[in-house]
């Protein structure tokens, strides 16, 4: 439970056992730092090792496929649906420019 849904906090541990967390977006996009710490709380390192391990291979892949597809071309994110396109800029999505060196487009 992040700290958006705080105000259910009460309620939900009323139902089940809850763990309220807050992770400070602006400074602490790293999941490699986040993740353990979460991991540490139910005693489910070895599981977290194997899953960054994981995702560090999916991510390689991503990185070579954009690469190959875009190379140097300016990158923004999107997201389309019936009512709306919404661009997000470095702030939102900074961690993927950095993690991938990927060029930013122009912010609006």
């Amino acid at each position: 439970m992040t700290g958006e849904r705080e105000d259910l906090y009460e309620d939900l541990s009323e139902i089940a056992p809850t763990v309220g967390y807050y992770i400070n977006t602006n400074e602490n996009w790293d999941y490699y730092e986040t993740s353990p710490k979460v991991a540490e709380i139910f005693d489910k390192r070895g599981e977290m090792k194997k899953d960054l391990d994981r995702v560090d291979a999916k991510e390689a892949v991503f990185e070579e496929n954009v690469k190959a597809k875009f190379g140097s071309q300016k990158l923004m994110y999107l997201s389309v649906t019936d009512n709306e396109i919404r661009y997000y800029a470095y702030g939102h999505f900074g961690y993927l420019y950095d993690t991938y060196k990927f060029n930013r487009a122009e912010t609006l």
